[in-house]
């Protein structure tokens, strides 16, 4: 900290994913952490931003809240272009049950954005409706995602777990769509519908798609 001219620090770090808010003369940060990685091995991709809105952490953005607050919400193009994937090849779960569960997984990662939290539990729906095995569900509750996990989240207790007390307004959600990507929150949420309600394979062509997949590509 003294050598690269910091004075305070806080870091948050969970597995190979770290975030850090530095103050002082702090230029050279990055350019030091990544040669100490170097030093092990390893590689560093290290970012400097100056808003906490433009950072990630574990795949999600902090989006700024009428509050004065942040809310998580996962990188909306990687989100988007994983869903519809099945990354189980467990042939004794259908597509319908293992769909229904993966769609309240990730109604619960969007618990702060009403809008695309409502579009994936629509997708739950139509995919529980036509799910045969049902009774397979308690041994795929467990996989819903790894966040849904660890606060219990189940097929049962869905709707109570969603319900939180602050969420991003639609005002802060198109601010920040429209920082982003620029795109109004009216473009995201149909492309959001247009994926996640729809089980077969489409192409997804025009600007908004485009603009979206810089969060992979």
């Amino acid at each position: 900290m003294i050598e690269v001219g910091a004075k305070t620090a806080d870091v948050l770090v969970l597995g190979d994913d770290m975030i850090a808010r530095v103050t002082g003369k702090c230029r050279y940060v990055a350019k030091i952490y990544e040669s100490i990685a170097a030093e092990a091995n390893m590689e560093a991709k290290v970012k400097r931003h100056a808003a906490l809105w433009t950072a990630t952490f574990l795949s999600r953005f902090f989006v700024p809240h009428s509050d004065s607050k942040h809310l998580t919400v996962p990188i909306l193009g990687k989100a988007l272009g994983r869903f519809n994937m099945r990354a189980n090849a467990n042939q004794a779960v259908s597509n319908e049950l293992y769909m229904a569960c993966k769609s309240v997984g990730y109604a619960y990662e969007f618990r702060y954005v009403p809008v695309l939290r409502d579009v994936f539990l629509e997708r739950f729906k139509f995919e529980w409706a036509a799910t045969q095995d049902k009774k397979r569900s308690a041994m795929l509750e467990a996989q819903v995602s790894w966040n849904a996990k660890q606060v219990g989240v189940t097929l049962k207790n869905i709707t109570q777990k969603i319900r939180v007390d602050e969420v991003l307004s639609e005002y802060d959600f198109n601010a920040f769509c429209f920082e982003r990507y620029e795109l109004s929150c009216t473009d995201v949420v149909d492309l959001f519908r247009q994926v996640v309600i729809s089980n077969e394979m489409i192409d997804i062509e025009g600007i908004v798609g485009l603009k979206l997949a810089q969060d992979f590509l």
